[in-house]
């Protein structure tokens, strides 16, 4: 005997809600993308899951998606100041620590989650900025692990003049 879907009665259930764990059809059921939450500090215990019915993907996880895509969206326009400028940085608003990204497989990567970070924690600006990488080899084959490092600010941009970069 097959078992029906729980939300709309069809003959047929494929799928069980990772979350209530309901049989649903596939028109009843709701992905959640594998790596959605790969920057979030702290994921949500249900990002592992991946397949939920309709009413626990609306209630439970559509918010979290929506808060984590406006947060990435506002990470887009954090800007990077590297430690080795030498001038005055009018701040506003400064983190207490520099935080580290480790063990991250491109530079892009690394670059990306901390601005992730940066947006995450409500700054708009990471300065000290600072990236680096460590050979591993392993049995004859190496690769990189980057890392970046820097410090999250509210920067006051009127009065922040940054020199000219030359192209």
């Amino acid at each position: 005997m097959t078992e029906s879907c729980e939300l709309c009665q069809a003959p047929k259930a494929t799928k069980t809600c990772g979350e209530c764990s309901r049989c649903v059809c596939k028109n009843c059921v709701e992905f959640l993308e594998q790596d959605k939450f790969r920057f979030h500090p702290e994921p949500p215990a249900f990002a592992t899951k991946g397949v939920f019915c309709v009413d626990c993907f609306e209630t439970l996880v559509r918010p979290e998606v929506e808060k984590y895509d406006e947060v990435e969206a506002r990470s887009e326009l954090v800007k990077f100041v590297r430690i080795s400028f030498r001038g005055y940085i009018p701040t506003f608003r400064k983190a207490k620590f520099p935080v580290e990204v480790k063990d991250e497989a491109g530079r892009g990567q690394a670059l990306l989650k901390l601005k992730f970070l940066c947006a995450w924690e409500g700054y708009d600006t990471v300065i000290d900025m600072e990236v680096e990488h460590s050979k591993t080899r392993n049995h004859g084959w190496e690769s990189k692990v980057w890392a970046a490092r820097g410090t999250f600010v509210d920067l006051d941009h009127a009065k922040f003049r940054p020199p000219e970069e030359s192209t």
